[in-house]
Parts: structure tokens; C-alpha cells; sequence
């Protein structure tokens, strides 16, 4: 992993966490379709998965399925409406859009890391400095032979 002046306070990946994240949000929008039973949970995996897939994220500003395809999902309910008047919309628009949303939750995720980092950082201990000749303790991290 490459250092980075806005993540050198972090030697993880920046992935850690995402699927204990994700793994969180399912259970818990899980808990919400399930009957009392809790016998039920698999019939309602693709109603969960799309529930979370077309949720805006606190994050990105956007849900995961706009950011994918460009558009917001087509529920069932749409259909109860009146299609808009301005008909559908040219290819070259249409990337012209996604392009911008796709920039705009970039903006917003490094936003919110900056934000994070700065909360992270007021937490830290300030260290002493250290010079040449002192003494440190250096910890190495050695793998297992399987």
C-alpha cells in the first residue's frame, strides 16, 4: 500500500471494514423484512439487497445503483405515475450526467475522509520527535508458514 499524505496515519487497507460494514447493514435491513419466526429470512434477500442497493449513502450522497447505472432504480411504484414529457435522453447526455455524478461522489467521499481523518487526528497522541542515534523499538510483523 502506497503512502499518502491524507492516509499516512494509517497503515490498513482502505477497504478494512467494508464487508464487516456491509455485513451489518444486511443484518439489520434483514431484521426489518423477517417474520417473528425468523423462518423466512431467505425469501426476502433480493428485497434487502435492492433496498440497500438503492439507498443514498451517507457518504457518497448518492445510492450505489445510481452510481452504477446512472439513473435512479425503477420501483414498482413508478408505475402508478405519469411517465415525464422530456422523453428519454441521448447517449452523449447521459455520460455527460454520469460523468458529473460520478465526480461530484468522488468530491463527497474524499470530503468525508478528510473529516474523518481530522477527527481521527485530534484523538492521536502528539509523539516526541525522534533523531538520529536514538533508541526505538521496531515491531515486525512475520507471516506463518502454513
Amino acid at each position: 500500500m502506497e503512502d499518502s499524505p491524507r492516509h499516512r496515519h494509517c497503515r490498513a487497507s482502505p477497504n478494512d471494514g467494508l464487508v464487516e460494514r456491509l455485513n451489518r447493514t444486511a443484518a439489520r435491513a434483514i431484521a426489518g423484512f423477517i417474520s417473528p419466526t425468523h423462518r423466512d429470512w431467505d425469501e426476502w434477500l433480493s428485497d434487502v439487497v435492492f433496498a440497500i442497493n438503492s439507498a443514498k449513502q451517507s457518504t457518497t450522497k448518492h445510492s450505489p445503483f445510481q452510481l452504477v447505472y446512472g439513473r435512479l432504480p425503477n420501483r414498482p411504484d413508478n408505475n402508478l405515475f405519469e411517465w415525464p414529457e422530456d422523453g428519454p435522453v441521448s447517449r452523449r447526455k447521459f455520460i455527460k450526467r454520469v460523468k458529473q455524478l460520478r465526480k461530484v461522489t468522488r468530491f463527497n467521499i474524499i470530503r468525508r475522509q478528510d473529516i474523518t481523518k481530522m477527527l481521527c487526528d485530534a484523538r492521536r497522541k502528539a509523539s516526541k520527535p525522534y533523531y538520529q542515534g536514538d533508541l526505538v523499538l521496531v515491531r515486525r510483523m512475520f507471516k506463518k508458514k502454513d
